[in-house]
């Protein structure tokens, strides 16, 4: 009992300081506070300060832009499997020929799992490869389905549920039936406020995801304040932390749709299948025994195909907007307002033409249409110039706004913020370790190898 006469009920213990929480509502003082126990008789809980906040600055990778020497000159256009617009498709067990050497001796299968970009603005000659061609059972969906990344698109006909809202009231299809599976790796991820536990500093650094959630909203707070400044390749590298301790929930619905047959061929993907979806490989690759060598080809891999990569994410940019537009004027007036829309390089193409995209800023605007954004075309001799209607650049923290340099970076991968993710690892005991404290047990493994290896 408080000096206030509150009943409370103890915390924690630091020293001699108290943490508690107050047990009746209708007891006076706080929810939950701090007290001193070494003062004697009637002042024997005395209000004192809370333990300082732990230092997150310990967990905050520093990963450079630096690409492998070896990479410095791609082009960036590769197209694994030629497909149009769906960036960075490709058969995992490709094109190594003698197959990736995995556990016991054995190869990774080729023909059954696949990784890539979205397929929003794949074209109607993918789809029909997707299904026909590589025959795809299992589309595993890492993205979160916010803006961009829950727009409707032909393909979830095949593959339902979009993640549009017109199949909320379809039930999701079952193994072994042509679906989209979604597993949200970023989920809760944005700015949010802090919880009781966090205000009263309470969470242990032992609660691995409870901690990681409270750094990563640390993270967010600093970014937005203008207090802490990352390179993309560092706070992808943040993410991956959030993804393997936070959302291990997620992880293991994807891990374990991969150890029922009926769900090959499988692929996986995000929005540029380079960073969800890397991290996603490394775990599937250091189930089936593969070493971190292959682990890191397989992620480097991605930078052959990084124009392609950014030339994709512009035409789902594109479609976004149209369907914003179309779908919600008021949100995309104020979309506009807020100076979040910029020309794009890239937008589709009609399906007839040879060249998947059209390009060129003043191209794409004019069949996007100048009368969604206001605007009057500008004269031939001129540059198209940028909608940002009243509120000028893009704001900082708006991951959907482009640009041209900002997003070819950002369709890059780097061995820093992989090397930085396998230590995650070691330090939980190597990915098996993991794995099987996420609920991915040995017999999940071996159910995965008798799938994909021979």
């Amino acid at each position: 009992r408080l000096a206030t006469g509150a009943v409370v009920k103890e915390l924690t213990l630091v020293g001699d300081r108290l943490q508690y929480r107050k047990l009746l509502k209708k007891d006076a003082g706080p929810e939950i506070g701090w007290v001193s126990i070494k003062l004697p008789g009637k002042e024997l809980l005395v209000k004192c300060e809370a333990p300082p906040e732990p230092d997150f600055s310990k967990l905050i990778p520093q990963v450079s832009f630096e690409l492998e020497p070896e990479q410095q000159h791609l082009d960036g256009w590769k197209k694994p499997l030629g497909f149009e617009r769906i960036a960075n498709l490709r058969d995992v067990a490709l094109p190594h020929p003698e197959g990736i050497p995995c556990a016991d001796g054995k190869a990774l299968k080729r023909g059954l799992l696949f990784r890539s970009g979205h397929w929003v603005c794949a074209t109607k000659r993918d789809r029909e490869r997707v299904q026909d061609e590589l025959g795809i059972m299992t589309y595993v969906d890492l993205r979160d389905g916010m803006d961009m990344e829950g727009i409707d698109a032909p393909i979830y006909d095949e593959y339902p549920p979009s993640p549009h809202k017109r199949h909320k009231d379809v039930p999701t299809p079952k193994d072994g039936v042509r679906r989209r599976l979604w597993c949200p790796f970023t989920k809760g991820l944005r700015l949010r406020s802090a919880t009781p536990d966090e205000q009263a500093r309470t969470v242990s650094e032992l609660d691995r995801r409870a901690y990681t959630d409270w750094f990563f909203r640390w993270l967010n707070s600093e970014r937005l304040n203008g207090r802490l400044q990352l390179s993309l390749a560092s706070e992808l590298s943040a993410v991956n932390r959030a993804i393997l301790f936070m959302n291990h929930d997620e992880v293991l619905k994807a891990m374990k749709a991969c150890t029922d047959r009926s769900n090959f061929p499988l692929l996986f993907g995000c929005v540029a299948g380079k960073d969800r979806t890397g991290i996603m490989a490394c775990l599937i690759l250091g189930a089936l025994g593969v070493s971190e060598e292959f682990i890191m080809q397989d992620y480097l891999k991605t930078n052959e195909a990084s124009a392609h990569i950014n030339a994709c994410a512009q035409v789902g940019q594109f479609f976004w907007w149209k369907e914003m537009c179309e779908q919600n004027p008021r949100k995309w007036d104020m979309h506009v307002k807020a100076g979040r829309v910029i020309p794009l390089e890239y937008g589709p193409a009609p399906d007839d033409q040879e060249d998947a995209f059209i390009r060129g800023p003043r191209a794409v605007l004019s069949a996007f249409g100048w009368e969604r954004l206001g605007m009057q075309p500008p004269p031939e001799d001129e540059e198209a110039p940028a909608p940002t209607g009243e509120g000028g650049a893009p704001a900082p923290e708006d991951t959907n706004a482009t640009s041209s340099q900002e997003n070819l970076m950002g369709a890059r991968v780097y061995r820093g913020t992989m090397e930085y993710s396998l230590n995650l690892l070691r330090e939980q005991g190597g990915i098996l370790a993991y794995l099987e404290s996420i609920g991915f047990g040995p017999d999940d493994v071996a159910k995965l190898r008798e799938i994909l290896t021979e």
